[in-house]
Order: structure tokens, then sequence, then C-alpha cells
């Protein structure tokens, strides 16, 4: 019924206040609009075919050869059809090639012969696979030509480094394949050349003043994660920046910014004054010419 409707819509403006003859094979539309309209798509279907002067006329399928024969294929055409081709690298039927030679079953003997992972090599298709992944030898720069393939080609387009370990694992491993894609891709001249820093500018250096007297300018930072000595773990380093001479300071593990200050009066004001500028390393400078305030200034690392 749907393809009266559509043949009937496709041809109309042949049809339209002409009678014509509808031929099925279809014995069951013979009474199309005798019968009673049930289902929804009745409706609508025989609702599109009103107005047009026609008749359908059953006819068997064997004797509605012509028809027929539009939606059947030739004998010799199946067979055609019934035939699967598929692409198969170059690189993998080299691999099967060198797998079928003597140095190829000396690498397959040394392999599934191993100790440390027996039951992850196996063989097939002429290939050695390792955890279903194919092994690529250390032999003819095949893996050279694997990481050249899925990173410098059109199809992998110079992306990063995991784009490109990412394809290489989907079907291939070697030992120490994560390092060797990580410097094949840092070391691509293509790369280096084109690739911008993804990083923002870190602009010009802006060297600090030079200092006019001493402990009037003084640095000071922290190593911290040391052995524990005496409950003590981390240095505070405490460096005049004229002289380069230092205090240094050990501290517990936890410590607070009220203890810093108590341990610097005494230490360090104590013998050499209050400084006038601290610089450390986290972009901050402490700066008192005339009172205690506190500015940004830039450090070079």
């Amino acid at each position: 019924m749907y393809a009266i409707t559509e043949s009937v819509k496709k041809w109309r403006q042949y049809l339209i206040g002409q009678h014509f003859t509808i031929i099925t094979d279809h014995k069951s539309l013979n009474t199309l609009m005798a019968q009673t309209i049930q289902t929804p798509e009745q409706q609508k279907w025989t609702a599109k075919v009103q107005g047009y002067d026609f008749r359908i006329v059953y006819r068997h399928g064997k004797d509605n050869a012509v028809a027929d024969a539009l939606s059947r294929m030739d004998q010799e055409t199946t067979h055609i059809l019934l035939a699967v081709s598929s692409l198969i690298p170059q690189l993998i039927q080299e691999l099967q090639i060198f797998y079928d030679t003597a140095e190829g079953k000396e690498v397959i003997q040394a392999c599934t012969g191993t100790q440390q992972h027996p039951s992850l090599f196996s063989t097939g298709h002429g290939l050695l696979f390792f955890s279903h992944h194919i092994f690529v030898p250390v032999v003819k720069e095949f893996r050279k030509r694997i990481m050249t393939e899925f990173h410098a080609s059109p199809f992998g387009s110079h992306s990063s480094f995991k784009p490109t370990l990412k394809r290489i694992a989907a079907s291939f491993y070697w030992p120490k394949w994560t390092r060797d894609v990580h410097s094949f891709v840092q070391q691509c001249s293509v790369c280096q050349k084109s690739k911008y820093m993804p990083t923002k500018v870190q602009g010009l250096l802006q060297p600090l003043p030079i200092p006019e007297q001493v402990w009037e300018d003084i640095s000071m930072d922290f190593i911290t994660h040391l052995p524990m000595s005496i409950g003590n773990s981390v240095i505070w380093v405490i460096c005049d920046r004229l002289t380069k001479y230092a205090h240094f300071l050990a501290l517990l593990t936890h410590f607070t910014a009220q203890q810093l200050a108590s341990r610097f009066s005494v230490e360090i004001c104590r013998l050499h004054g209050l400084p006038k500028t601290i610089f450390f390393d986290r972009d901050l400078c402490l700066s008192a010419p005339s009172g205690n305030t506190c500015s940004r200034h830039k450090e070079p690392r």
C-alpha cells in the first residue's frame, strides 16, 4: 500500500483526471477500497489516493515477470557481491614476512619462552601478539615507521604525545614504547617549527635593585621534606642580598606565621636590626622604608 501511494504521488501529473490500472502481487490490496479501514496507517494511505480514478488488479508473482525482475539480482551478480575484500597495510605484510624468516622465528621463540610473561605472548595470522597487540621487534626500523605513520602522516597530523600514544597503543606494543613515542614527538622537526608554546609569555626580566647597606635588603626561602633531625625537617634560609651572608634556622615540620615572626625577631632583628625589604620566591616584596607596608614585586625565579 505504501508503494502504491508513493507511485501515485510520483506520477500525479499524469494520473490525475485519468483512469488507470494498478497491477500488484498482493492479493489483499485487491479489495482495498471495499474493506473496513482499521489501522491509522491505512487511514493515512487511503486518504492520499482519494480523488483518483483507478482499479487494482491482482496478478500472481510468477506471471508478473517484468516487474518482478526489477527487484531481483542476476545470478552472476550474486556471486560477485558475495566476495568481501579488505585493505591490509603494507607494514603488516612486512611483519608477516619477517616472522616467517629464521630471524623472526628466533624472536618468537625468545618471547614465548620467557619466564616473565609466558602467557601474554601468542601467535596468529603470521604475527606475534602481546596481550592482543601486535608485537613489533627492534629490527628494520619497524618501530620508527609505526611512530612516523601515526604521528607525521596526514592521519596523525602531527598531534601531541597523548593522541599519538593512544593510536599506537590500540594495535601495537613493544618494550618501553611510551618512552620511545615521547622522544619521537619531542624530536619532530615539523612540530618544533610550526607549533607555539601554549603557556603565557613570561615577559622581560626585571632585576632587583642593588642594595646600598648590609642587612637592609634580605631574601628568604624554605628547604622542606628533609630527614628528621631532633624533631626538625625544615631549614629556613635568610640571606643578605649584598654580602650573601646567610642564616640557616631549623624549623619543625608544621609551623605558623606567628612562630616565624617570633623566630625572625630573635635570630635576625636582634643581630642586624629590622630590614627595609624582604624578598622570597612567592613574588612578594615586604618593604618598610617609612612604615609597615606591603607591595607586589616581580622577582626572577
